[in-house]
C-alpha cells in the first residue's frame, strides 16, 4: 500500500532512475559516472539545497552500479530519525563490516546526515575508516557546515547548485503531458520560476495542480496554488511610486498584507528580485535595499508591519522623484 500511494506522488513517480536522466547537476553527475567506470567509488558528501537531486544522484548511482540487485547492496539512513551514537556502533556498524556478495563493496547513504550530533559522527568517522575497504558512504547535507572536519576530510565534497527553470522545464512539460495537466506554457514558466531551484517543489506543485482539478491553468492559479507573492502586484505599487500616489500605494499595502496574507518577508523578497532587475541607477538601487534592510529589522523587533512597508515604498517615491 505505502509502495502505492508513493509512486502517486510525482517526485518519486518521475525521479530520475539513472544518472544520464539527472538534470541540472553536471559536474557531480560527470564524476560520478567516471567512479562508476572504474568501480571505484569514494566516500562522497553531497551539499545542497532540498529538493536539488541529492538522493537522487545516490539512488541512481546504485542502480547503474549495481543493476537490478542494487537494494541489495545500498542502505539508506535518515539522520534525522537514526542518529544516537549507541545506533551508530551497533547498526551501522554492522552494516557496514557486513561483505557484499559478488561484489566489492556496499553503499550506506546516510541522508539530513547534519542532523547527526557531534558524538555521532565523531563514531561513524571511526567506522567510515575501519570499513573503508568493503563499504563506502554518501553523506547528504543541506548544512554542510554542520558536519565535522573529519568526515568531510575522508570525502569528495559535492555542490548541488538550485536547478534553473530552463533545466526544470522540459521535464515538467513531460509530466503535464503524462498527467494531461491543462496549463498554460507562460503559466509552467512560472511554476519553474516559483520552485526556487528545487525539482521536488516543483513536482509536487503540479501534483496539486492536478488534484484541485484545475483546467486553463494561468499564472494567477500558480500564485494561488503556490501561496508566491505574484510580482504583477509589486510592479504595480512600484508604478504607483513613479505617479507619486501615496493613497494608492498605501491600498496596495493593505490589500498585499491583509488581504492576499502575504508575509512582509515574502513582500521584500519579491521587490529585491524587482529592484535587482531594474533600470535604476546603481546608487539608487543600493539606497532602496540598505532601506529594504532597515525596514525587516525594525520590523523583527517591534514595529508595525504596515507603517514600515509605507516608509519604505515612501522612500522608492523619493527615489523616483530625484
Amino acid at each position: 500500500m505505502v509502495n502505492k500511494v508513493a509512486k502517486t506522488i510525482y517526485a518519486e513517480k518521475y525521479r530520475p532512475q539513472t544518472l544520464d536522466e539527472v538534470i541540472g547537476q553536471p559536474i557531480p553527475v560527470k564524476y560520478i559516472k567516471q567512479y562508476i567506470k572504474n568501480d571505484d567509488i569514494p566516500h562522497m558528501l553531497f551539499a545542497g539545497l532540498p529538493g536539488t537531486g541529492k538522493t537522487t544522484v545516490a539512488k541512481a548511482l546504485a542502480k547503474d552500479l549495481y543493476g537490478e540487485s542494487w537494494r541489495d547492496y545500498f542502505t539508506e539512513i535518515n539522520a534525522s530519525d537514526d542518529s544516537k551514537v549507541e545506533n551508530i556502533r551497533t547498526t551501522v556498524k554492522d552494516l557496514a563490516q557486513a561483505r557484499a556478495c559478488g561484489r566489492n563493496y556496499r553503499i550506506i547513504f546516510f541522508d539530513e546526515a547534519e542532523y547527526l550530533s557531534t558524538s555521532s559522527q565523531a563514531a561513524l568517522r571511526r567506522i567510515v575508516e575501519k570499513y573503508s575497504s568493503i563499504c563506502r558512504f554518501i553523506f547528504s547535507c543541506n548544512y554542510p557546515e554542520r558536519m565535522i572536519d573529519p568526515i568531510k576530510d575522508r570525502c569528495v565534497i559535492f555542490r548541488f547548485t538550485a536547478i534553473s527553470p530552463d533545466d526544470m522545464l522540459p521535464t515538467l512539460k513531460k509530466i503535464c503531458e503524462s498527467e494531461r495537466i491543462d496549463i498554460h506554457d507562460s503559466a509552467l514558466s512560472t511554476l519553474a520560476t516559483v520552485s526556487d531551484g528545487s525539482m521536488r517543489r516543483a513536482m509536487n506543485y503540479l501534483h496539486q495542480l492536478k488534484l484541485s482539478g484545475q483546467t486553463d491553468i494561468d499564472n494567477q492559479i500558480i500564485y494561488e496554488i503556490t501561496g508566491h507573492v505574484n510580482k504583477e502586484d509589486i510592479k504595480l505599487m512600484i508604478r504607483e511610486c513613479k505617479t507619486g500616489s501615496l493613497e494608492k500605494v498605501n491600498e496596495y499595502i493593505q490589500m498585499m498584507l491583509y488581504d492576499r496574507a502575504y508575509s512582509y518577508r515574502e513582500i521584500l523578497i519579491a521587490m529585491r528580485d524587482l529592484i535587482f532587475k531594474s533600470t535604476l541607477p546603481e546608487k539608487k538601487k543600493r539606497d532602496v535595499l540598505l532601506r529594504m534592510v532597515d525596514t525587516q529589522y525594525r520590523i523583527s523587533v517591534g514595529s508595525s508591519e504596515k507603517d514600515e512597508m509605507l516608509g519604505l515604498m515612501i522612500k522608492v517615491m523619493e527615489v523616483f522623484d530625484d
